[in-house]
Parts: C-alpha cells; structure tokens; sequence
C-alpha cells in the first residue's frame, strides 16, 4: 500500500516531535511535543496545528519527555477525539509532566494572556489514553503496531508499524471527520540526488569523518555552513536514490495480515528517541533489524559521548575538585531519568569512598515524583541495577541527601554552610528552582555549575555552557565567575557512533532512514555518515514537507 509520511515537528531542531503516517483510511500521529528554545515553550507552539486534529485517529506516544508530549493537551483542545497509545511506564510519567509544564507554561505568559490549553484538556487527553505492553502486536486502524524498548527513559519505545490488508479500520464513537489532514507545504516527494554523498555538493557538506568513530571529538565536529544551517528549514537533502523502490513482488493476499514484498513484510519504524550505549540504569535499545523505513533521532548525531567509566570519573572528579575549592556544586537536572541516574551514580560512588560526604540537596518536587514512579517498575532496570536492589540497595538514596520537597525547605538551603550540591530543575535552566541557584551562586568563583545532559540552542542553559559570562536571570543582571563542567557521557541520548551501529542491524532491508529530531548539523553530519558508511539512503527532511512512501 502507498502511505503518506509528513514531518510536522522534530525537524531542523531537536524538540517538538511530532509525525503523522497516513494510510488509505487511517491517520496516526507520533508524539506531539513541544517545541522549547530560550524558553520552556516557544510561541510556536501556540500555532494551529498543519493538520484537522479532529481527522487523527490515533497518537502513538513513543515517551514521557515534554518535547514529546507537550502539545497532546492542545491537540485535544483543537479538536481531538482518538486514542492516546503509549507504555504503562510512559503514561504514569505523563500524568506527572504535563500538569507541570503546565504551570511552567503558565508563569511564562504575559499578563492576561490564556494559556493554549488548560486543566480540562490535560483530564480529557488522559481519558483517551491507553496503554499496551512492548513486543505485544496490537491494531490502530489499518496498522499492525509492536513497541520495542528504545532505551531512553523509562517506558520509552520505539513503535514498528505495518500496514494489515483486507482489515477494516478501527472504529472509534468519539470520532469527529470535520476536516482532512494538510499533508505539507511541498507535498511531494523529494527530488533525487546523485547516487554519492558528495552530490550535496562542497557547501552543503561536512568534511568526511576519518575511518575511525573516535575521531568524532568535540574538535572534530564540523562546524555548520550557511547552507547547513538551512537544513531542515529551506532545502531538504536526499543521499540516494528515490525514496520509492519499484517491486513487482505480489503483495500477500492473506486477509488480516501484514503487507509483504516477496518473503519480506514492509514496515516502517520511528525510534523516538534512542538511549545512550551503555545506560547506567535501563536496558539497552533493541534492534531494529527488519524495517523498510527507519524514521531515526539525530541529537547527538555528530560527535561521540565518553564512555561508561570515563563519565564516572569525570563525575567523582567535579565533585571532588568543587568540595576542594569549598564551593557550591549546582547541577541543573532533567527531573525524568538524568536525576534517577545521577542519584544511581553518585550512591555508588559514596560506597566505594570515591567522593567525599557532603550535604547534597535533590530540590525538584518533580523530580522526586518522578523517582517513585522508578521504584514501581524496577523490573524494567538493566541486571547491574537490579543485582544492587536485590542485596538491599537503595539506589536512589544515600545518608548525605537531602529532599526538599517545598518552597520553605527550598529557601533554607542557602543557610547550609559550603561545600554542597544541589541538583535542581530545569534541565536547561528554562525555568524550575535551579534558576534561583543559578542567581544566587553562578557570580562566585568557588561554586561550579556541572551539564549532564542538553541544552537546547537559545537557552539559558546553552548560554552559560557556552561561556557567556553576563547574563540576566529572573529579571536580575548576573556576572558569571563559576567554573563551568560538561559531561556528555550521561546523556540519554545515543551519540553517533552507535546512531550508525543501530542503523547498521537493519542496512539489509533498510530503503531509506529519515534523519530527524537534530539540530542541522548533527542531522546532516549523521545522514551522510550513515550513507557512507552503509551504503543506505538517507534524508533529512524539511518542515511540513511530506513524502509518500511503500508499505
């Protein structure tokens, strides 16, 4: 069957997910996230959606994270009426981020200015949603859908969708057909390049990787042209040949079963986000070793992480250097899955003697939430997590931790006499407690502010990791003296080495990776990496572009 694939978000940056596959008689959107910057929520976001929300039948949520669910509530707003299908794990996280980002949303608006959504239509979107098991095949209209486990965060998938013949559509009494889907400002599919990466010509691309993986160094990384920076936004790229390959085959004529060509079924994959290569906490990614299509993350796509043992080093090292100095260690934190895993890594190296013992303040109501929805399914953590839980270890919890769970046990930090840490949300400083911190402690060369995870490009977090020393925080003019710390080994996000070893288990029956959910050098850098090295073809596409693919 012929399928219309249109990128209505997650292109050209790395938040905002938000896909929508179209079949002959059935519309399902994957995530829909917010789309963040310098602030929590972009005005962006307020838009009308490119499509009727009314004419969607199914949302696949593939994780937690606000960049992937944040605009479900409007969705339901504007006029949304089918079902809502994630993990367990992911909606028991969802029930926790949405009502949060709400209040975020909130306090960023200008005096009386409404909210794109409410109360009401966070209640209403839970009440459409529903939950199914990884490896489980389950129906969505036309679709036969299975989710694997994508290693992100907790509960997080990847969903392999195929296409039933001869099955009738679900059927859902809340649906509303008021109108069709808009499948894109180009609505075509792509022009073809040359068969060679070197096709996107000498501006276009990024110098050619050597042989190695490990050249990928922070140095090493290619620093986006003119003509890059428009990836995603104004030229679309296609390494290889067309998206469509004719097949003559038959396509099975068994009712109720998946489409195949010749031995082979036709499916199409969205990885959602993929975890990091090895995850101190969770399962690694499965593989994905059959797709015809791959519809694949670039975050990290063009430079490497370090490695599981060096990250801890680097981890024992800043603690210890911060103590040294007798300054405050800020860490701003993602409250789902970052704090988990830094709360993991630092109860161990406490055990082993490898930091000191100082006061350590986890100030995220959030994130503390968040942590009890961990405790329910450790059943989901990798075997080293587990063996620890089983002799009695609390992984998420040590002497020396402090929860402030309140905005008066908050406050009474500062009267805790140095050396301290204090991980505190956002994430990206887009808002949270950890602003306050940032105000009160960044101006003093003792204290030190250590990234462990993203920060989006705009940002209040990018800006102090870029070394900007002059910046204003809540309204308040702010010199920064602190020592600045990155470590990219906790990310959660799979870097590029392993972005092509995961693509490189399906090379085989892979007929084109669409490289999306990067800024546009990293989704670039990856596409034509992969490209070269496999031999698949790939595309990054542009914003509302739509293309028409084979299932």
């Amino acid at each position: 069957m012929k399928a219309t694939l249109s990128f209505y978000g997650g292109v050209g940056s790395v938040t905002g997910a938000n896909f929508l596959l179209a079949g002959e008689r059935t519309k399902l959107l994957v995530d829909c996230g917010l789309v963040q910057g310098e602030k929590f929520a972009l005005d962006l976001n307020k838009e009308p959606f490119a499509y009727d929300p009314a004419s969607i039948d199914f949302l696949l949520v593939t994780h937690a994270h606000i960049d992937h669910v944040g605009r479900i509530p409007k969705l339901v707003r504007d006029g949304f009426h089918g079902k809502i299908i994630s993990t367990a794990q992911t909606l028991d996280l969802s029930r926790l981020m949405l009502p949060d980002a709400f209040s975020v949303l909130r306090s960023e608006l200008p005096h009386g200015e409404e909210p794109m959504y409410d109360e009401e239509d966070i209640a209403e979107a839970f009440s459409l949603w529903e939950t199914r098991e990884y490896h489980t095949p389950f129906q969505v209209g036309e679709f036969e859908v299975v989710m694997k486990d994508s290693g992100h965060i907790l509960g997080s998938a990847m969903f392999e969708i195929s296409p039933i013949k001869g099955s009738p559509p679900e059927r859902l009494e809340s649906f509303s057909r008021a109108g069709t889907a808009v499948l894109g400002r180009r609505g075509v599919t792509p022009s073809v390049l040359a068969d060679s990466a070197t096709s996107l010509g000498k501006e276009d691309t990024p110098s050619v990787l050597a042989d190695s993986a490990t050249s990928l160094g922070k140095e090493d990384t290619p620093s986006a042209s003119p003509s890059a920076q428009g990836f995603g936004g104004t030229q679309s790229e296609d390494l290889g040949t067309s998206l469509i390959r004719e097949d003559t085959t038959p396509a099975s004529e068994d009712l109720g079963t998946p489409f195949t060509k010749g031995d082979r079924k036709r499916t199409i994959v969205f990885t959602g986000d993929l975890g990091n290569t090895p995850t101190p906490l969770l399962r690694p990614a499965e593989t994905i070793s059959d797709a015809t299509y791959l519809v694949m993350e670039s975050v990290y796509g063009d430079r490497n992480h370090e490695g599981g043992e060096r990250r801890k080093e680097r981890l024992a090292e800043v603690i210890s250097a911060s103590v040294a100095r007798g300054g405050v260690l800020l860490i701003p934190c993602f409250s789902l899955e970052k704090t988990q895993v830094l709360l993991y890594e630092m109860d161990d190296l406490l055990a082993q003697g490898k930091i000191p013992k100082v006061p350590v303040f986890l100030d995220s109501p959030l994130a503390i939430k968040v942590t009890d929805v961990y405790r329910k399914y450790t059943s989901f953590f990798n075997e080293e997590a587990q063996t620890r839980l089983r002799k009695g270890d609390d992984i998420f919890s040590f002497p020396n931790l402090r929860i402030t769970m309140d905005r008066e046990a908050s406050s009474e930090i500062v009267r805790t006499q140095s050396p301290k840490i204090i991980i505190a949300g956002s994430g990206m400083s887009a808002g949270g407690r950890i602003l306050d911190h940032e105000k009160r402690y960044l101006g003093d060369p003792t204290n030190t502010i250590l990234f462990i995870g993203y920060q989006a490009v705009g940002g209040l977090g990018r800006h102090i990791q870029e070394g900007v020393k002059d910046l204003t925080i809540k309204h308040e003019s702010v010199k920064v003296r602190a020592h600045i710390e990155t470590i990219t080994g906790y990310s959660s996000h799979k870097d590029s080495e392993h972005l092509v070893e995961f693509a490189s288990a399906g090379a085989d029956s892979l007929e084109n990776i669409f490289v999306v959910m990067g800024e546009p050098k990293s989704a670039l850098f990856l596409a034509q990496r992969v490209h070269d090295y496999l031999g698949v073809h790939t595309y990054v596409p542009e914003m509302g572009e739509s293309v028409e693919i084979e299932l």
